[in-house]
């Protein structure tokens, strides 16, 4: 009988120190420490102030400041949205909390575990990040030690450049390989630009179409020298000094350099997602702090981002970054057929579709192309990969592949520089005819957002950021979208505005009439404003949305940017990338622009002034006519 109370005693004890301890570890897992568990980097010992646990997937989890403290990774907590932003490498991690999807370079993958919130501290699984950042985990039993080995970033790249290279000859081959007994992929003409990535016994790697890696031999090409020439004159010259700016490396690897120019010798490379304090500029390069001193990087292979605050500080209803990874399941449709016909020297392509197509178009340079891709739509054979050879003074081949499993693209190979444009949309739009002519905005379909004035549960409507005298960002853009839509319409364009007043539309609302529409893009017009009053100039935003539209996001907002600090004078913020929600729900190209600084008194005064709006609505139209001219 004793015996027995004893047992019962026992397993009662071991029954409240388990749900003890699934107390203390939501995950399911006990402390590191308790279970003898050591962490170390590079063989040294870590410590911790949140202990890291082993949870019930049976993966270490630990807290986030570790992975930038300790690994030398770049991290961003957004409590609002629960999400870890991680970048480093060359490689950039989205993790939310409570969530098993996670963004690995955009994209999509499923953890058999997730990050959680212990003690305040955002808790991520560590062997997640730490083998998609390039570093290696090893784990050993006997031991019960986790070593991580920081890979160098200098390892391995002895034969990785960052240089751009021009074609020297008439047409030279592209291949798959270092070597003339590879497959050609494509062809290259006389002038067009690449950028080197690597060197193999006298071939150069590059980036072709959608990031694709392929060869060159390089006796074809010349180095472009973007720089300045590193000579006495040169170095005589001041650095200007910079403050409050940080580089993103925006390339795979990037040499950094002892001066402004690429005769300069190579101090160490860095890979994309790398960021460094800006110190200096000098011509088209900049001068950043290293640990050890300073470095130069051109400035064609970073993007330049301000420490003050220049997003909008008025986040419209729904504005949560990062959200709706998962979208519903979306039945994919069948791309039947894709024609080409070429009547009295006009050359017409034509799309058939099992249901009602929907579409975006873009056009990419270097090499010369026009893109248009199929959302939600699958091939009648995924693995197959169509050409037709064109005889016709604009294009010399169209292209159709499945570009992601629920994505279908065709490519138009261009001679010269062109456009497309919708002729009709026959049987309820499952066959789309489409015309191929000379670039022009006339024809395009552009639609043009307002930003805030949507009507909340109380019936009040967003003013947005409110100026120093009460002005409302809601009216003011209101106003310019409206000029800015005339303008286009002058030029020929068909202008949809998303309001024209206030609104019920969500934010996702606003992106659903431009996809809907199969709009060539998307323009959302804000002022910008800051709790420092003395901020003040004009941004242009894009986001990377994953669809392979960055290059074409990225060349209409710099073509917008530009048009319009030329047209209202204001300081140039340059363009910048941001995860906002009409950038991120729209299938097209689409940009957000922060005109001024409502904040700003004098920017404040100047936007109450319709000249000036008229000027803002002229400059952005001009920049978008720019965009599908150029």
């Amino acid at each position: 009988m004793d015996i027995c109370r004893k047992k019962t005693i026992s397993w009662w004890v071991s029954l409240i120190l388990l749900l003890v301890s699934l107390l203390l570890f939501p995950s399911g897992g006990l402390a590191a420490a308790e279970q003898g568990l050591v962490i170390t980097v590079d063989e040294q010992p870590v410590s911790f102030d949140v202990q890291p646990y082993i949870d019930s997937q049976n993966r270490t989890i630990v807290p986030i400041r570790f992975i930038g403290e300790k690994l030398g990774y770049n991290f961003y907590w957004d409590s609002q949205a629960k999400e870890v932003t991680v970048t480093g490498n060359g490689s950039t991690l989205q993790i939310w909390i409570g969530k098993n999807e996670a963004l690995v370079n955009n994209v999509k993958v499923v953890m058999d575990t997730v990050a959680v919130l212990d003690q305040g501290r955002a808790m991520v699984p560590l062997r997640f990040i730490v083998e998609n950042m390039g570093a290696t985990i090893s784990y050993d039993q006997s031991t019960k030690v986790v070593n991580i080995t920081k890979n160098d970033i200098n390892d391995n790249l002895t034969e990785e450049l960052s240089e751009v290279v021009q074609i020297n000859s008439p047409v030279v081959n592209i291949r798959s390989g270092p070597g003339t007994q590879y497959d050609v992929l494509t062809q290259a003409k006389l002038g067009d630009t690449f950028l080197v990535t690597s060197q193999r016994d006298g071939w150069y790697q590059i980036a072709i179409q959608n990031g694709q890696k392929a060869w060159v031999i390089a006796s074809a090409v010349d180095p472009i020298d973007f720089g300045l020439s590193g000579d006495k004159q040169d170095d005589a010259e001041p650095v200007e000094q910079v403050n409050n700016k940080i580089a993103v490396i925006s390339e795979s690897v990037v040499n950094v350099r002892s001066g402004p120019g690429t005769d300069y010798s190579v101090l160490t490379k860095a890979r994309q997602g790398t960021t460094f304090d800006i110190t200096g500029q000098k011509g088209d390069w900049y001068q950043i702090a290293l640990a050890d001193g300073t470095g130069w990087v051109a400035g064609w292979v970073v993007s330049v981002r301000e420490y003050t605050d220049t997003a909008s500080r008025t986040e419209e209803p729904g504005e949560r970054r990062g959200e709706d990874i998962a979208p519903e399941p979306v039945k994919l449709n069948t791309i039947l057929a894709v024609d080409v016909d070429i009547k009295s020297d006009q050359l017409f392509l034509t799309v058939e579709g099992k249901e009602k197509l929907g579409y975006s178009t873009f056009r990419l340079d270097n090499p010369r192309r026009i893109v248009l891709d199929f959302p939600y739509s699958i091939l009648k054979d995924p693995n197959s990969i169509q050409t037709i050879d064109v005889d016709h003074e604009l294009v010399q081949a169209v292209r159709v592949a499945q570009f992601s499993p629920e994505q279908v693209r065709v490519v138009l190979d261009l001679k010269s520089g062109a456009g497309i444009t919708l002729l009709s949309a026959e049987e309820d739009g499952q066959v789309l005819v489409f015309q191929v002519e000379k670039p022009s905005i006339k024809g395009k379909t552009i639609v043009i957002d307002a930003g805030h004035g949507q009507i909340q549960s109380g019936g009040w409507s967003d003013p947005g950021a409110i100026g120093p005298s009460g002005l409302y960002e809601r009216d003011v853009v209101q106003d310019i979208a409206f000029r800015t839509a005339d303008f286009l319409k002058d030029m020929g364009a068909n202008v949809i505005l998303t309001r024209a007043g206030d609104t019920n539309l969500t934010l996702a609302g606003r992106a659903d009439i431009a996809n809907e529409s199969n709009a060539d893009i998307f323009v959302s017009i804000h002022c910008n404003a800051n709790p420092k009053s003395a901020v003040q100039g004009t941004s242009t935003y894009y986001f990377n949305n994953g669809l392979g539209q960055l290059e074409a996001r990225k060349k209409l907002a710099s073509a917008v940017q530009s048009e319009l600090v030329n047209a209202i004078g204001r300081k140039n913020l340059g363009i910048l990338q941001a995860n906002f929600a009409v950038l991120r729900y729209t299938t097209m190209p689409s940009i957000l622009v922060e005109t001024a600084f409502i904040s700003n008194p004098e920017e404040e005064m100047l936007l109450a002034d319709p000249d000036f709006r008229q000027k803002i609505a002229e400059g952005i139209g001009k920049g978008i006519e720019l965009y599908f001219v150029e």
